[in-house]
């Protein structure tokens, strides 16, 4: 999952489902990192569809279905700097 968040920050964690109740929306992200490559954030933004939901601090959240934008962000976290 791709996110960006109120405050301007993209972020990319994979979801957790929190309940199996249907009508409770409750999602848990793991293993999060922060992207700041703007050539990615522009390529993953402009290549995948995304849901509007503006609750808490999330306001966008890209839902990478795509083996080929999974192996960019994996790159991208395997070369940054720590």
């Amino acid at each position: 999952m791709f996110i960006k968040t109120i405050s301007g920050e993209y972020i990319f964690g994979f979801i957790k489902i929190v309940s199996d109740n249907i009508d409770d929306r409750s999602i848990c992200i793991t293993n999060v990192h922060q992207i700041r490559n703007n050539q990615l954030i522009k390529t993953l933004y402009n290549e995948n569809n995304f849901i509007y939901i503006k609750e808490s601090s999330i306001e966008y959240i890209y839902i990478l279905n795509d083996t080929s934008d999974l192996e960019k962000i994996y790159n991208y976290l395997i070369n940054k700097d720590i």
